[in-house]
């Protein structure tokens, strides 16, 4: 009786009987949970027989990885060191996040590419090389090779060789002009430029400061979808723009802007810009992360420069030959000039303002320069000779505009720019009385 049952008993345990070659998916032949393929019963959920009850194919070999089965469908897993950056299955894991610089440590995590040339190494990104004069200083290879030892006055000729105060680094030297230094000394006072909503336009009125709109700030009230005339002021949404043909024009000969102001070493934002939103219509200086100090025109050259905390005298000559701009007396850096006639235009803007720019403040929140201004200078026509303290501060027949500690001082200051910063701007924009303190070191920072 024995010979009898041990083959009923080995067909039970086994319950595979088919000799097809197509799977009967979870049929009575086979248990719970496994498939028929072939001669043989195999589990449904088996990458080399497919990952669904209907089919036996075999998932996809994955390159650098592992075939896996994912509620019913074929999916990949990758060997350590290796990633699906390109999400293309059909090349498997193809990244090797130890050596590739775009996908370093991870998918997405690209070596710095400013003034460098990168590699990954184990995962890691290391700066390989960096374009002359530019270097590795703060050793961190995510923002490449930052520092210029051309005009980096904390790292000026090498890595970690500071100017001293009120010097500037000029082609990798560190060099000071004694007479501007001790100027600034004499300069105790200034206007707090300590918070975004906070600007002073020094152009006269704006009350009558006409321009086209099409559809950007208001709606044209008889519906045509044309553009029309208005004025700044009279909108909700409107910006104090001026007009002021005194200093919005053409300037042929060049212009020069001198600008003294104490500086935090640390915040962030535009500390002057002169002409409206068009092109070669804007001249800004801005301080970037890090100190850098860019000065320039619209689609023209710019030039830049770091600075650290303490006072400074900063001026900006442009022509169509170049733009050139002095730090305490001394040539920080040449670029291209203006690509034609020097314009500083009145469209679309707010003339010459000293903070945030009006139009631009949606870019400002949480980006306050912490700065003292206490000089702004503009010149009709730029000096043709060497730098002179003088031209720089005090006013000559080539002056048209002059805010200092004598000629505007105290509230006079908001005598001298008009009612203009008492109009409507985005999110209250403008400093209603711009206030001249007698010591900034004390009342600003």
């Amino acid at each position: 009786m024995m010979k009898w049952i041990l083959p009923a008993i080995a067909l039970l345990i086994c319950g595979c009987t088919s000799t097809e070659s197509e799977p009967k998916g979870n049929s009575d032949a086979c248990v719970a949970g496994t498939k028929t393929c072939g001669t043989a019963c195999v589990a449904i959920d088996s990458p080399q027989y497919g990952c669904s009850a209907t089919s036996c194919d075999p998932c996809p070999v994955v390159e650098h990885g592992a075939a896996i089965c994912v509620q019913g469908s074929c999916a990949q897993t990758c060997a350590d060191g290796w990633a699906d950056c390109d999400h293309q299955s059909k090349n498997g894991c193809e990244t090797d996040l130890q050596t590739s610089p775009l996908a370093c440590g991870g998918c997405g995590k690209a070596c710095a590419s400013q003034h460098t040339e990168s590699s990954c190494v184990q995962g890691a990104c290391v700066v390989s090389s960096c374009e002359a004069p530019w270097e590795d200083c703060n050793a961190a290879a995510a923002d490449g090779c930052e520092a210029s030892t051309d005009s980096d006055v904390n790292h000026c000729g090498a890595c970690g060789q500071a100017c001293g105060k009120g010097e500037a680094c000029y082609k990798a030297g560190c060099v000071a002009n004694p007479d501007v230094l001790a100027w600034l000394e004499t300069q105790k006072g200034g206007w707090c430029l300590d918070d975004y909503q906070k600007l002073v336009n020094l152009c006269g009125k704006v009350s009558v400061c006409k321009y086209t709109l099409c559809g950007d700030l208001d709606t044209d009230p008889s519906g045509s979808p044309t553009c029309y005339d208005d004025y700044g002021h009279e909108h909700e949404k409107a910006v104090p723009f001026c007009c002021d043909t005194r200093f919005l024009k053409a300037y042929p000969n060049g212009i020069a802007v001198d600008v003294g102001f104490y500086y935090d070493g640390a915040s962030v934002a535009e500390l002057l810009s002169m002409g409206g939103d068009v092109d070669a219509g804007i001249l800004r200086l801005v301080i970037n992360a890090g100190g850098k100090l860019t000065g320039g025109v619209q689609l023209g050259g710019a030039v830049e420069t770091t600075l650290t905390k303490g006072a400074y005298l900063v001026s900006l000559h442009v022509t169509t030959s170049r733009t050139a701009m002095y730090v305490n007396g001394v040539l920080v850096g040449e670029a291209a000039g203006a690509p034609g006639e020097v314009v500083l235009a009145a469209d679309h803007g707010p003339g010459m303002v000293i903070g945030a720019r009006a139009s631009y403040w949606w870019q400002y929140p949480g980006n306050a320069l912490r700065a003292a201004p206490f000089l702004v200078h503009l010149r009709d026509g730029a000096p043709a000779g060497e730098w002179s303290l003088k031209e720089a501060t005090e006013a000559s027949a080539s002056t048209l505009l002059l805010f200092n500690d004598t000629g505007v001082s105290g509230n006079a200051w908001t005598a001298a720019v008009g009612d203009q910063t008492a109009y409507a701007i985005p999110q209250d924009y403008a400093d209603p009385n711009p206030t001249w303190h007698t010591d900034v070191a004390k009342t600003c920072f």
